[in-house]
């Protein structure tokens, strides 16, 4: 359980504010529900304080590529900073 980032951010989250950037997705529909521990986290990281983007989109957790194109640059803006 110390590896889900749900109960592990209550130990790293001065290491999570240290980060240039925090992007998180889900898709509405992942088969795996990982969609409910990203809620979860996310609440969390508001509740802390920690600056993040968090997007939810209508797919599921399969052939997702595309969503690089909303991840990758908002990355790459935060790393060359």
């Amino acid at each position: 359980m110390r590896q889900d980032p749900a109960v592990a951010i209550e130990t790293q989250a001065d290491s999570l504010r240290r980060l240039k950037a925090l992007y998180i997705d889900c898709g509405q529909n992942d088969q795996f529900n990982l969609l409910y521990g990203a809620r979860r986290f996310v609440r969390r990281l508001n509740e802390l304080g920690i600056a993040h983007r968090y997007e939810e989109f209508p797919d599921n957790h399969t052939n997702v590529d595309y969503r690089m194109d909303e991840s990758l640059p908002f990355l790459a803006e935060a790393l060359s900073t």
